[in-house]
C-alpha cells in the first residue's frame, strides 16, 4: 500500500513539472506546454500536500530518495526566472516547502544544507544532477529551458551544500552550455563553471583527465568577443589554474598565457584589453619566470598599447593598466630582460616619457620608475650609452632636459 502511494506520489512531483518543449526555446517563442504545467500545478500543490502526509519518506528507499530528488528539482524550477512561472508558482513553492516542513522539521531547499537531516544528502544530490544530465544534452537541452534554470540554482548554492563534488558528475552541463553560441547560455556556463571550480581541489583531478576537458571548452570560449564573456572567462581561467595538477600546471598555464596573448594582439576594443591586462597582473605573479618564455609576444603587445597611449584620450583609459603589467613582469621576470632584443620597450617608454603633459604626475612618476629598472637591467655598458645618448639629446633641448632630468639624476650615479 505504501509503495502505491509512493509510486503515485512520484507521478505527481514528476507531473508538476515542466515537460519537455516541442520545440525548442530557438524554434519558438510560445509553447502551450507552459499553459498546460499551470494547470498541473493548480491541482497538483494541495495533492502533494496530502500525499506527504500519507507516506514515510525517511527509510532512504530507491523509491523514496526518487521522490526526493525530484522534489529539490521541483522547488527548484518553482523559483526559476522564465515565462514558465508565473507569480503564483513562488507563492507554490512556498507552499510547497512549508509543508514537508510541518511533516519533517527541514524545508525542501534546506535538505541538501543540513548536516544534521533524516535524509542521505549526498545520494540526493547525486540523483539530482543525474536526472539534469539525462535529459541536458547536446540534442535536447535547449528543449528544457526550466531545467537549464534549475541547474543553475542548484550550482549557486553549491558552496552551501553538505555534499562531495565529483568534477565529471557535475560540470558536463556546465561545459555544454559555455560551447554553446549563444551567449546567454555561454554566460550562464561561464558562472557555474566558476562556482564548481571554487569548491573543487587539486586532489579531485589527480584521477583521469577531466581538466583536459574542461581547458579545450575554455580555451574555444576565448574567441567569444564579448566583454561579459570576457571577463568571466578569465575569472574561470584564474580558478581552472589553481586545480591543475602539479604536472600539469607550467605547460597548461603557458597554454593559457599563449591564447590569452593571441587575443590581446588582435583585440581592438579597449574594454577587454583592460580586462585582459588586469588578468595578467594576476596571472604573471603565478606563473612566474615561465613568463619569459612569451616575453616576445608580451612585449609586442605592451610597445604596440603604450605608443597608442600617446594620444591622450586613450592614455587616460589605457595606460594605468599598461604601466601595472609591464612593473609586475619586471618584479617576477626582470633576469628575462635582454637589451639585445628587447631595447624597443625602453624606446617606447621615453617616448611615452616625453609625451606626458605635466600634470600627469603620476604617470610620470610610474613611467621613470620603470625606465630606471629597465637601464639599469640593461647592463652596464649599455646602461652608459643610454645615458650619454640621452644626455647628450637633453642638452640641445630644455624640454627634454626638463622632463627626463630626474631619471638621469637617478642613473648617472650608477654609470
Amino acid at each position: 500500500m505504501d509503495e502505491d502511494i509512493k509510486s503515485n506520489l512520484k507521478l505527481v512531483v514528476e507531473s508538476s513539472m515542466l515537460r519537455k518543449l516541442s520545440k525548442s526555446v530557438e524554434e519558438s517563442d510560445t509553447h502551450y506546454e507552459f499553459t498546460i504545467r499551470q494547470q498541473h500545478l493548480s491541482t497538483n500543490i494541495s495533492a502533494l500536500q496530502e500525499l506527504f502526509k500519507t507516506v514515510d519518506l525517511k527509510d532512504n528507499s530507491n523509491l523514496s530518495n526518487d521522490i526526493l530528488s525530484s522534489l529539490i528539482l521541483l522547488s527548484k524550477e518553482l523559483q526559476s526566472k522564465g515565462e514558465w512561472n508565473t507569480e503564483e508558482s513562488m507563492n507554490f513553492s512556498k507552499s510547497l516547502n512549508s509543508g514537508f516542513e510541518s511533516l519533517y522539521l527541514i524545508s525542501i531547499d534546506d535538505i541538501l544544507k543540513s548536516v544534521i537531516t533524516p535524509f542521505p544528502t549526498q545520494t540526493l544530490f547525486d540523483l539530482c544532477l543525474a536526472k539534469l544530465h539525462s535529459k541536458l544534452t547536446i540534442q535536447e537541452f535547449k528543449h528544457y529551458p526550466s531545467l537549464v534554470e534549475v541547474y543553475c540554482l542548484l550550482i549557486e548554492s553549491l558552496a552551501n551544500y553538505k555534499v562531495k563534488v565529483t568534477p565529471s558528475a557535475i560540470l558536463p552541463i556546465s561545459l555544454l552550455l559555455i560551447d554553446d553560441y549563444n551567449k546567454a547560455y555561454k554566460l550562464k556556463g561561464l558562472k557555474c563553471c566558476q562556482t564548481i571550480l571554487k569548491a573543487q581541489t587539486q586532489k579531485d583531478f589527480l584521477n583521469g583527465n577531466y581538466h583536459e576537458v574542461i581547458y579545450i571548452s575554455l580555451g574555444n570560449a576565448l574567441r567569444e568577443k564579448d566583454l561579459a564573456v570576457t571577463k568571466l572567462l578569465l575569472e574561470c581561467f584564474m580558478e581552472f589554474m589553481r586545480i591543475l595538477p602539479a604536472t600539469e600546471k607550467v605547460d597548461t598555464m603557458d597554454n593559457i598565457f599563449l591564447k590569452v596573448l593571441e587575443e590581446m594582439a588582435t583585440e581592438a576594443n579597449f574594454d577587454r584589453k583592460l580586462a585582459y591586462f588586469a588578468f595578467l597582473q594576476k596571472f604573471i605573479p603565478i606563473h612566474g619566470i615561465n613568463c619569459v618564455k612569451r616575453k616576445r609576444r608580451l612585449f609586442a603587445i605592451i610597445v604596440e598599447n603604450i605608443d597608442m597611449c600617446t594620444n591622450q584620450p586613450i592614455r587616460k583609459v589605457m595606460l594605468d593598466d599598461t604601466l601595472k603589467c609591464l612593473k609586475i613582469w619586471i618584479q617576477y621576470c626582470w633576469s628575462g630582460f635582454k637589451y639585445t632584443s628587447d631595447a624597443k620597450l625602453i624606446s617606447i617608454m621615453l617616448k611615452i616619457m616625453y609625451v606626458l603633459e605635466d600634470k600627469e604626475r603620476k604617470h610620470i612618476a610610474e613611467t621613470e620608475r620603470l625606465l630606471e629598472a629597465l637601464v639599469h637591467l640593461s647592463g652596464k655598458d649599455n646602461e652608459k650609452q643610454i645615458v650619454l645618448s640621452l644626455t647628450d639629446i637633453c642638452n640641445k633641448n630644455n624640454k627634454l632636459k626638463k622632463r627626463f632630468d630626474k631619471l638621469l639624476t637617478n642613473l648617472k650615479p650608477t654609470v
